[in-house]
């Protein structure tokens, strides 16, 4: 689609890579978009999404981009990146205009569209490295029902991309951090899994995972503390969270294995069912512990927590020397 001419609307909101504005490309026909600028000389990261989006095409759960262009405003250079424009705000907007939180069965198509462009993502060799309701955009249906795909891609990076550990400066929102991202500074895939589960959460009680604590506090509860699942979700939905919330990286269930997973597959009408009308035998059979041989004996399972507790620590004195 060609980017010229274009006609800047309300601003929509600002962020660290810069302005996000509703647009209008005038062709044939005009067509709403949301444009992204910033000044040329600030504007790598969003030349960095672009690349990225231009890589991550053709999936229906990721947001579309239109190109970019160069223009001149008010005597200064400005980057602009061209995306698809979402009516329905961000999942965030979703969330509190719902009342702060959501049924359990929009839960779960939401989070089956999210995994199906994790499924992209990671299969191109990316991590998104900032899943959280705010980076989800919505598009209503003529059905009443909605659309949501993933967006912001501008802290994306490829899969075994290093990055200097600067803490606390985090490359993503240290609320929706895995344990591995905080203490060592690894942004692969399962870091997004990791991601998805929060955000799941706080779509099914309008609640921040960590409520809104301290930096320190923070760090402290992610690597030691273990998320709230809360109690009013279906065990199928609890079980789902457990395997996001796996808290060595490498047991943690892959986005292509939870598309499996029942929460996803099972309709939502079928989701209040009882737990022993489940056949957790067939689910277990998916375990990636069960297949990779993983001995679970109590002596093995000690020793890989103290193993872990010991570098946690050796790390959390780290994070302390910083704070």
């Amino acid at each position: 689609m060609e980017t010229k001419p274009t006609v800047k609307g309300n601003l929509l909101g600002r962020g660290r890579h810069g302005r996000v504005y509703s647009a209008f490309f005038f062709n044939h026909t005009p067509h709403h978009v949301a444009v992204k600028s910033a000044f040329s000389s600030h504007s790598s990261l969003l030349a960095k999404e672009k690349r990225i989006l231009s890589e991550l095409q053709h999936c229906p759960e990721i947001v579309h981009c239109y190109g970019d262009d160069s223009t001149m405003e008010e005597g200064v250079e400005t980057y602009n990146l061209f995306l698809e424009y979402a009516p329905g705000g961000s999942l965030g907007d979703l969330i509190r205009n719902s009342g702060g939180t959501l049924p359990e069965s929009d839960v779960q198509l939401y989070t089956r569209m999210i995994l199906k462009g994790l499924c992209h993502i990671h299969e191109k060799g990316y991590v998104h490295c900032d899943i959280k309701p705010s980076n989800i955009l919505v598009f209503p249906l003529e059905d009443g029902g909605n659309k949501v795909k993933i967006a912001d891609f501008g802290l994306a990076k490829r899969v075994g991309e290093e990055r200097a550990l600067q803490l606390p400066q985090f490359s993503g929102t240290p609320a929706y951090m895995s344990p591995e991202s905080v203490l060592y500074g690894e942004d692969e895939p399962p870091l997004d899994v990791w991601s998805l589960g929060i955000t799941v959460v706080e779509m099914l009680t309008g609640k921040l995972v960590w409520r809104r604590l301290g930096k320190e506090d923070l760090l402290f509860s992610i690597v030691f503390g273990k998320p709230e699942i809360p109690e009013s979700v279906s065990e199928v939905g609890k079980d789902f969270l457990r395997r996001c919330f796996r808290r060595e990286a490498k047991e943690r269930w892959t986005a292509r294995m939870l598309l499996n997973h029942p929460f996803i597959t099972e309709e939502p009408s079928s989701m209040a069912m009882e737990t022993s009308h489940f056949d957790w035998s067939r689910l277990k059979l998916r375990d990636p512990l069960a297949s990779t041989g993983s001995s679970s004996s109590p002596r093995s399972r000690s020793n890989s927590f103290f193993s872990w507790f010991c570098s946690s620590m050796q790390s959390l004195f780290k994070i302390s020397s910083v704070l």
